[in-house]
């Protein structure tokens, strides 16, 4: 387990709060979980689903921009589905503190190591303008060797995609609400 340093975006503990997320995401290779945890208590709030997309870095700078953009989209809607609210104030500001962090683990086969798939969703978060109360936090990808943070490199051997996780791609059955 890590120490918190503050930074209301990091997970306290990153294994435990991985495993309630691929607990109760019904992790499979093949699926993205996009979870909002909630900064004070680390408890999993709301869990949304997609199905992972290929990794759209190319020489094709125009079709890397189309596809980082439909997964903008992709993650807004899910944002807007499963994050706190941020109401405004009667002078049209920001009036609630940011409450959550949307926390993404990507499940597959595979290294355990970070690759164009989980940085993709990096610049796709970035641009995703979902103006809710929560963060947009690190990208895990978690596979049946164990997990990785694709921004700070942290790692383990639990959670990971077990001999009872099925390995085969499956649809998105949509948002967990």
């Amino acid at each position: 387990m890590r120490a918190h340093y503050g930074k209301p975006w990091e997970l306290r503990n990153t294994s435990l709060t991985l495993s309630e997320i691929v607990r109760r995401g019904r992790a499979r290779a093949g699926t993205t979980l996009i979870a909002c945890v909630d900064n004070e208590s680390q408890d999993v709030l709301e869990l949304g689903r997609i199905v992972t997309p290929a990794p759209c870095r190319g020489d094709d700078d125009e079709a890397e921009h189309r596809a980082i953009h439909a997964l903008s989209g992709e993650l807004r809607r899910i944002a807007t589905s499963i994050g706190p609210e941020r109401p405004r104030t009667l002078d049209g500001r920001a009036g609630s503190p940011i409450a959550g962090t949307f926390v993404t683990v990507v499940c597959r086969e595979g290294r355990v190591v970070s690759t164009d798939v989980e940085w993709q969703f990096l610049s796709a978060w970035r641009y995703s303008n979902h103006f809710m109360a929560a963060f947009d936090g690190d990208v895990y990808v978690v596979t049946p060797h164990g997990w990785t943070s694709t921004l700070t490199g942290e790692s383990g051997y639990e959670p990971a995609l077990g001999s009872g996780t099925p390995l085969t791609p499956v649809p998105d059955p949509g948002p967990e609400v």
